[in-house]
């Protein structure tokens, strides 16, 4: 038996795009302006599928309306999980970042020094480069040994950020960071490092 309902799920689309590789029974039948409600038994699905079916090959449009609204839907939807997966972040790293209330000022040991290569080797949000004398950031090389750099946890906002305030003695500067799943090991392992000496 052929499934029909993924070609007609292709055959819906929104500025170019495919709403969805594989639209309900409800849905398709909503965006061809076939009546009636799904039953979810095989007789009637298959009757459903079929009249879908003759709507596709008579290369019948589709309601544009009824296409806006499933794609309105779509992106609320995808939008509540969005913020749902921030709060459940901020959560998390709310009390994963428990131990750090202030700033604390980062000692260049080697560890430190790894936690922050590695952290530039993925993430291209970090304008600081890490070398092995210094740190080269807004166009210029700063010694360790004339560096002064904190770092410090920020609530406010959707998201966690970890800002990095850098002096050199003439210039100061600050980067903002978001935290993410992905970069708080190596920001906890610096900050808890650096608060151990």
């Amino acid at each position: 038996m052929q499934d029909l309902q993924r070609p007609l799920s292709q055959s819906v689309v929104y500025h170019g795009n495919v709403v969805s590789p594989t639209l309900s029974l409800d849905a398709l039948k909503k965006v061809y302006g076939i009546l009636g409600k799904v039953e979810h038994n095989a007789r009637s699905d298959a009757l459903d599928l079929m009249e879908l079916h003759h709507c596709y090959q008579a290369r019948q449009p589709v309601l544009e309306e009824e296409v806006l609204k499933l794609v309105k839907k779509r992106e609320e939807k995808a939008y509540a999980a969005r913020m749902k997966q921030q709060q459940k972040l901020y959560q998390i790293m709310k009390e994963r970042f428990a131990f750090c209330s202030g700033k604390v000022e980062i000692r260049f040991y080697p560890e430190v020094l790894q936690a922050f290569a590695t952290w530039q080797s993925y993430d291209e949000q970090l304008p600081l480069r890490f070398r092995k004398k210094g740190v080269y950031y807004e166009g210029k090389m700063v010694a360790y040994d004339h560096l002064h750099m904190c770092m410090y946890m920020e609530w406010e906002g959707e998201l966690p950020s970890v800002i990095l305030s850098l002096s050199d003695g003439t210039t100061k500067g600050h980067v903002r960071l978001l935290v993410n799943y992905r970069n708080a090991t190596l920001i906890e392992t610096i900050l808890k490092r650096c608060m151990d000496c």
